[in-house]
């Protein structure tokens, strides 16, 4: 199998088993190994039951000075491939080693795909690592699960580690990532305690979580890389999150990197900044002195750039059918030069931001342009705000070109607002302040354009142009001679609205899928649009529940069909068939030509009608210090009944009259009505939540904790079934939602 033996330190264990499936033999290699020289391996696919071996590495090299050309050779540890959320383990695991190459290969199923650690100068070059780990998601079409959202705050002790990786990098000063493909898995490239890496020419798209995250990395050339459409958190018109996805992440003293020429559009943020936890305990620091050139963030669910907290320039991109097109929350001494912003809900929005310098933009086609503001107080138990000037204050303005604008410039409680040489047409109002009174100066502010000798070259004037007078400030070169196009191919449809996420995260359009567009009342009826999307090919319907009737039953991708349901019907099912060309779905399997494949929507909630009674409890009846207390307490008389259809609420204050935000419970009791067969009961909660089903307890999640989903399948007898529940809600968010459903 490989063409180099002695090239390995150890053979650990060599064990042929075989699984049998369905369909035959399927042969499981186990091979854990250490390598620790150059080695050329013949082309193989090796599939892996990772679950299976005693060390969940599969490969692992250490040495120096070493090359392993993996000649294409596949390792794979899908057992299940539509289940990625199962998927456990490191592929190859380099750690403590010098001059390292690994190319030409591919790894599908694990945890981590790559990890390296301690490593000086690697290279990871021509790799394909889709397919590796993702979780799945709970959001619907119709309302948000807050237990999908993410939080890369914390890794100081390797804490991103439990979100998987196509690579994850620690400590490897010098890497490069080069022409590497990551689709359909949670994150593409993390780079942890690195510098001066080169990441170019990569493809990290369609992922949940993130394109590429730094976190305490600096000094790192991150350009040419497509970063599309890392997404979850949305459904377009219903709402719009994001959850903390991005194209590209730079947090906790992440300093002096330089991302120019990518494509991160279609995601959460398309670059999301923060300075760190570090920042905010003592105000010190920041992810400062990053610049970000040329790139296209636009078509992002939040902001084009979230740059926060820290001083950072922002040149020459494009912005556009964002939120925000750049939020800089308490961004101070930044330069936001050259944009192309349009079609935005706000073009730039700063709060508590100071001595920014805003020029040469052209911003159009947005309810306003540049937002500012300061609140009345800081709290007083952060140390940032001890520290640091968090006023409002000293902004130039200067030669941008506003367009078709609500309000220009909005302005509350800033000082010193320099507006200056501002190019205005078809604007309803140029200046505001409508919370605080701003002071606007006119003159030219002599003290900030002296700092605007380079004048930056807007891209919607000459995009092909690289200005020589710009080039000193980013050195070394950013740009190559031979730097991978990052343009859409012909066709590609671009918008928000073609941000599509199922369970297992964002759709690539590259297989065939019958997604929900709309859902609206008219008289007695529910009348649901569909779109089909995928390769050329046909489609037609298969089978039909709980509709009233369908405008089409076939046709040609892509197509739209309405379809219509009473509004008392709960049940409802669509199933059609389609034919057409070979695809790959979204878990990497390969759908031959005319070989039929069936897309399902399916909408089958039990119908439910909750007696709910909220509660008020204290220290004397705490449900985790005083559970007999807290059984008295809700079993008394409530402050507040009623009744609901579903329980699908996330309370941010007093979850109705005379009931406290905090501290407060909730029983609430329905019966059912089932067919015979298996159910699934899921509830997401924040916090404590009990659920009985004809008096057995069937889930307990009885403590404090962030949103989480808990779910249950239990088979049901046809007939009535009695469903209760007890909850209590500790400090702040409260989340109960809960969904009973065939399996």
């Amino acid at each position: 199998m490989y063409n180099t033996f002695g090239s390995f330190k150890a053979f650990v264990l060599i064990a042929l088993m075989t699984a049998i499936s369905g369909c035959g033999a399927q042969k499981f290699y186990y091979m854990p190994r250490v390598i620790s020289k150059s080695s050329v391996f013949d082309k193989t696919h090796i599939n892996v039951d990772i679950t299976s071996t005693a060390d969940t590495t599969y490969f692992k090299i250490h040495g120096d000075d070493i090359e392993i050309d993996f000649n294409h050779t596949i390792i794979d540890g899908r057992i299940f491939h539509d289940q990625p959320n199962t998927f456990k383990g490191i592929g190859v695991h380099i750690y403590d080693s010098r001059n390292v190459i690994i190319k030409n290969l591919t790894v599908h199923g694990f945890k981590i795909a790559i990890l390296a650690e301690n490593v000086e100068n690697l290279k990871i070059i021509n790799c394909d690592l889709s397919y590796n780990y993702r979780p799945k998601l709970y959001s619907k079409w119709d309302r948000e699960s807050l237990s999908d959202w993410l939080y890369y705050h914390n890794n100081e002790h390797d804490e991103w580690r439990r979100y998987g990786a196509a690579i994850y990098l620690k400590n490897c000063n010098n890497a490069t990532v080069r022409e590497v493909i990551c689709h359909q898995g949670f994150n593409g490239l993390l780079i942890v305690g690195c510098q001066n890496a080169i990441v170019e020419n990569n493809n990290f798209s369609y992922n949940s979580g993130l394109g590429i995250g730094l976190y305490r990395s600096s000094y790192n050339w991150i350009r040419y890389n497509k970063l599309d459409w890392n997404a979850r958190g949305y459904s377009h018109g219903i709402y719009a999150r994001g959850q903390d996805s991005a194209g590209i992440l730079l947090y906790e003293q992440s300093s002096h990197n330089v991302i120019g020429f990518n494509s991160a559009t279609h995601s959460g943020d398309g670059a999301f900044l923060w300075a760190g936890q570090y920042t905010m305990d003592t105000g010190l620091g920041g992810c400062d002195s990053n610049r970000f050139y040329r790139n296209d963030f636009s078509h992002s669910i939040a902001n084009g750039v979230e740059a926060t907290f820290s001083i950072n320039f922002i040149i020459e991109n494009k912005l556009n059918d964002c939120r925000y097109g750049v939020w800089g929350g308490y961004s101070h001494h930044s330069t936001i030069t050259g944009n192309e912003i349009q079609n935005c809900d706000y073009a730039i929005a700063i709060e508590h931001g100071n001595h920014n310098k805003i020029y040469d933009n052209r911003i159009a086609n947005c309810p306003i342009g540049i937002q500012l503001w300061q609140r009345k107080t800081q709290p007083s138990d952060w140390p940032y705000a001890q520290v640091r000037d968090v006023s409002s204050r000293d902004y130039a303005i200067v030669r941008n070109q506003f367009e078709n604008l609500g309000i220009a410039i909005e302005a509350s409680g800033t000082d010193s607002v320099h507006v200056f040489e501002n190019s205005v047409v078809n604007v309803n109002t140029v200046t505001a302040s409508p919370e605080a009174p701003s002071v606007f100066i006119t003159t030219d502010p002599y003290l900030i354009t002296a700092d605007l000798e380079v004048l930056w070259l807007n891209p919607w004037r000459d995009p092909s142009a690289l200005r020589a007078d710009i080039l000193p400030y980013l050195k070394p070169p950013i740009w190559r001679l031979d730097g991978m196009s990052v343009d859409f191919p012909y066709g590609t449809l671009r918008g928000r609205e073609y941000i599509i996420i199922n369970e297992w995260g964002p759709y690539n359009f590259q297989y065939p899928n019958l997604v929900l567009r709309n859902k609206e009342d008219i008289s007695d009826q529910e009348v649901l649009t569909f779109a089909v999307f995928g390769p050329e090919g046909e489609w037609s319907v298969k089978s039909i529940q709980g509709f009233d009737s369908i405008t089409t039953t076939s046709g040609t991708v892509p197509d739209t069909l309405i379809a219509y349901r009473h509004l008392d019907s709960i049940q409802s099912e669509l199933v059609l068939e389609f034919t057409g060309d070979s695809f790959i779905n979204q878990f990497g399997d390969t759908v031959q030509q005319g070989v039929p494949y069936a897309l399902r929507f399916i909408d089958q909630e039990v119908q439910t009608a909750w007696d709910v009674a909220f509660f008020q409890y204290d220290t004397q009846s705490d449900p985790l210090t005083n559970p007999e207390s807290f059984s008295l307490a809700i079993a008394g008389v409530p402050l507040a009944m009623e009744k609901h259809e579903n329980l699908a609420f996330r309370w941010w204050d007093e979850p109705k009259t005379g009931v406290p935000a905090d501290q407060f419970a909730v029983r609430a009791t329905t019966d059912i009505t089932t067919l015979a067969g298996e159910y699934l009961f899921q509830i997401e909660s924040d916090d404590g939540i009990r659920l009985w089903l004809d008096g057995a307890l069937v889930i307990e999640r009885w403590d404090v904790h962030t949103p989480m989903i808990d779910e249950v399948t239990i088979p049901l007898l046809a007939g009535r079934h009695h469903v209760e529940l007890e909850y209590f809600e500790a400090t702040g968010l409260a989340v109960l939602d809960v969904t009973i459903s065939p399996k």
